[in-house]
């Protein structure tokens, strides 16, 4: 089993392979609540409340998205570099 040493924590290469995984699986979800959440933007009355917190919720997953996506990508490099 490889293992790396990284802040002092002892971490094996498949809970790292786990845990991007899981990042990659949030960030899916994440852009499915970005697509519902412009659908119901989009069909919602013009001033109404719902298309100001859909808009307000598809602007959080968006930006959680674009995160879980930089994050996954940085751990993918660092510790499975492609070479």
């Amino acid at each position: 089993m490889n293992t790396a040493v990284h802040d002092h924590i002892l971490v094996s290469q498949s809970h790292l392979k786990q845990m991007i995984e899981l990042i990659r699986m949030a960030s899916d979800v994440t852009e499915q609540l970005d697509v519902m959440c412009k659908i119901i933007e989009e069909k919602a009355d013009q001033y109404s409340d719902i298309k100001c917190l859909a808009h307000v919720a598809r602007c959080h997953a968006e930006n959680w998205a674009n995160l879980f996506d930089v994050d996954r990508e940085s751990f993918e490099d660092q510790y499975f570099p492609k070479n």
